[in-house]
């Protein structure tokens, strides 16, 4: 995944933060036009990633786009401060298991509140069956542009910890073994015409997870 960040702050208004989104956005879109050390022009698929600190007062947001490349993608170009370190950064998809809150967001403006609703959500169902999950780091996933106000596909997710609190690093290609409270939509249910995002394990018995397999670096999403 090509990935770039932006840090804010609890003070941050709307405003403030839908600009950082978008120059985040921009450089990854120049990145996959070919500003890279190839001068490489890629293509990327749904789902977009986002993942965030879930730090006070300052928080950092990293923005992800799949890749939809079968060789190692071309290295990102230097930045043009004083560090040199570029905009934009590489990340690779691991294995990993996560509690999943699905739902269609009202997009534009609104989306980002809805996101921050739908997160509190998924911890209260958590927390309401006595499960552990890593509270350092809030996931979110999306099928649709910011942009989209019909038919959208989001989710929010957090990482499965064991009874520590510990990130739980046991995986499973299914993730059946997670569980939350039941969410709001389930893949049977959905009947918008998108593609169901990669990633996703649904069982109409069972709560819904999430997986990832590392040998296939386009599907899902895992920070190991």
């Amino acid at each position: 995944m090509a990935c770039a960040s932006f840090n804010a702050t609890e003070k941050s208004t709307t405003e403030e933060i839908q600009k950082l989104s978008k120059e985040t956005k921009a450089k990854i879109e120049k990145y996959l036009e070919g500003e890279n050390s190839e001068k490489k022009k890629m293509e990327c698929k749904f789902p977009l990633f986002f993942f965030m600190t879930n730090t006070t007062p300052e928080y950092t947001l990293t923005m992800c786009h799949n890749i939809t490349e079968t060789t190692t993608p071309p290295e990102p170009l230097p930045g043009k401060g004083y560090s040199k370190t570029p905009d934009v950064f590489l990340k690779s998809c691991g294995k990993g298991e996560y509690y999943v809150r699905k739902f269609s967001g009202p997009g534009g403006d609104n989306q980002d509140k809805t996101w921050h609703e739908e997160v509190k959500k998924l911890q209260e169902e958590i927390d309401g069956e006595g499960l552990k999950y890593d509270n350092t780091i809030i996931y979110g996933m999306t099928n649709n542009t910011r942009e989209e106000t019909k038919d959208r596909q989001d989710s929010v997710m957090l990482k499965k910890a064991d009874d520590s609190g510990k990130a739980d690093e046991t995986t499973t290609t299914a993730a059946t073994t997670t569980t939350t409270a039941s969410t709001t939509t389930t893949a049977a249910e959905t009947t918008t015409k998108k593609e169901e995002p990669k990633g996703y394990s649904a069982d109409k018995e069972e709560p819904k997870g999430y997986s990832a397999d590392k040998e296939e670096e386009k599907k899902g999403y895992s920070d190991k």
